[in-house]
């Protein structure tokens, strides 16, 4: 019976004459009847809500296909922190720091050393939080992992919505996923759960949830012998020379001298130069520095700084790069002599256009960029301190 119909029956018997016992019984029927409809009806308009609900989230879903992701973004971030605390590998390798002033072949080197197994390549330049650029860090495993952490990294969030561009010219961007929150959380936890005693523990905790929390790096972190990192002009610091050395007693410094004549061009027209206005004699202080950095480190630390040629690492890039493997004992591999970033082919990072990836020869022809006047100011400040410089070179 139709709920209308038991509640039609239902006030007719309420008005009705007759047999009174008969007539309750009637009533109590219909109102056992009518309540159960009612629960009927109450569960089916329930299903039609859900249905309705259901039919406006796709609606929804299809205005805005992200809607769906954001709203799950925590939980997902939660799963990655998770997975990484339980599946990371430990990367307690020494580190082999390249630095010299800016345009004389940092990022060309770290890129040639990027895809060799043995070696995990810091992606882009080394800095870090609250120092200037031409700082090693202070750490001190008594202040905690947070505060450690702040010291250590330093936020690149355009990094991940742009991607790695690297140098003037660079035109292709390559995706780089990097998770600060996962990174920390990690950090955090292999700090606490390990205790580290020294700066170089806290650093070797540091690389490990780098290079774990970068999501997107090929290859795997097991079995390698160096962490390969470029810091432009830190080595002209000499008390930071020596933090990094008190660190990492087992690390390498590498640093490259440029002629000086195809290097000032080319830091003329870089756009570090361009925004801080340097002008000539201020450029030619740059590399005066960092040749004078070159020949203090090299006479103070022997055999842990090595000294290469920018020329020779153009021209004659094999040979430089077997010795330089040989000097690393790391097997030599063709990886060796194409410059990649995370494993992919990368165009030079020049001041000036760049057609293909590779090494390019045109860096060894800026002298003819150079003015009369440019050229007689660095003959009269930098020819003899390059001639000097040169006897600090062991690569060749």
């Amino acid at each position: 019976m139709a709920i209308g119909e038991s509640l039609l029956k239902w006030t007719g018997l309420i008005g009705a004459s007759g047999d009174k016992p008969k007539q309750k019984d009637d009533l109590r029927r219909l109102r056992k009847d009518v309540a159960e409809q009612l629960r009927r009806l109450e569960s089916q308009l329930a299903k039609i809500d859900d249905r309705l609900a259901e039919i406006e989230e796709r609606q929804l879903d299809s205005l805005d296909p992200g809607r769906g992701l954001r709203a799950s973004r925590i939980p997902q971030l939660d799963d990655i922190e998770a997975f990484l605390r339980t599946n990371h590998t430990r990367l307690d390798a020494p580190v082999v720091l390249i630095s010299q002033a800016q345009r004389s072949g940092g990022t060309l080197l770290s890129e040639l050393l990027d895809s060799h197994p043995a070696i995990a390549s810091h992606p882009n330049e080394l800095a870090f939080a609250n120092q200037t650029e031409e700082s090693w860090p202070t750490l001190d495993p008594e202040l905690g992992p947070e505060k450690n952490f702040d010291l250590l990294f330093q936020s690149r969030p355009k990094l991940i919505e742009l991607g790695y561009v690297k140098g003037d010219q660079g035109e292709d961007a390559y995706p780089f996923f990097l998770i600060p929150q996962a990174q920390f959380q990690l950090f955090q936890h292999l700090f606490e759960t390990t205790s580290p005693a020294t700066a170089r523990q806290v650093f070797d905790l540091y690389f490990t949830s780098l290079f774990n929390a970068w999501l997107n790096r090929q290859g795997s972190l097991e079995a390698k012998d160096w962490i390969v990192a470029f810091a432009p002009r830190l080595a002209n610091d000499e008390a930071s020379v020596e933090r990094f050395f008190e660190c990492y007693p087992d690390g390498l410094l590498i640093q490259i001298l440029r002629d000086p004549t195809t290097w000032y061009p080319s830091a003329r027209g870089h756009r570090r130069s361009k925004k801080l206005g340097l002008a000539s004699e201020e450029l030619l202080d740059i590399w005066c520095a960092s040749s004078e950095a070159i020949k203090r480190n090299a006479q103070r630390h022997g055999d842990r700084v090595i000294v290469l040629k920018f020329e020779d690492l153009v021209a004659r890039t094999e040979p430089v790069m077997r010795d330089l493997a040989e000097r690393l004992g790391i097997s030599f591999e063709p990886t060796l002599l194409a410059p990649t970033f995370n494993g992919a082919p990368i165009r030079a990072n020049s001041s000036f256009p760049v057609d293909a990836s590779g090494v390019i020869a045109g860096p060894l022809a800026r002298k003819s960029n150079l003015s009369r006047e440019e050229e007689d100011a660095i003959e009269r400040r930098c020819r003899a301190l390059y001639e000097d410089a040169l006897g600090s070179v062991t690569l060749r």
